[in-house]
């Protein structure tokens, strides 16, 4: 999951008909069909990939103290999204 997000920031990033093609394909070969249609029809795909690695994030098993600090590094990309 967290590739989506690396993939849609770069996606973000390049000019609007460089990659379009090739990112799309990618997310419906590597992600759910809704997880990756959800990603793809966002208005800003790489905060619709941190939305999904934050609700994986509170599938996990473990402590709510780990969750948490998972949960602060999501919120530093976040921030450094702007």
């Amino acid at each position: 999951m967290t590739w989506a997000f690396v993939r849609s920031m770069k996606r973000h990033l390049s000019p609007p008909g460089e990659d379009e093609e090739d990112y799309i394909a990618e997310m419906k070969s590597r992600l759910t069909p809704e997880q990756a249609e959800a990603i793809i029809s966002a208005a800003h795909r790489p905060n619709r990939a941190l939305y999904d690695l934050s609700v994986a994030i509170e599938k996990l098993p473990m402590h709510f103290l780990r969750k948490d600090e998972l949960n602060k590094n999501l919120s530093i990309f976040e921030d450094t999204l702007g």
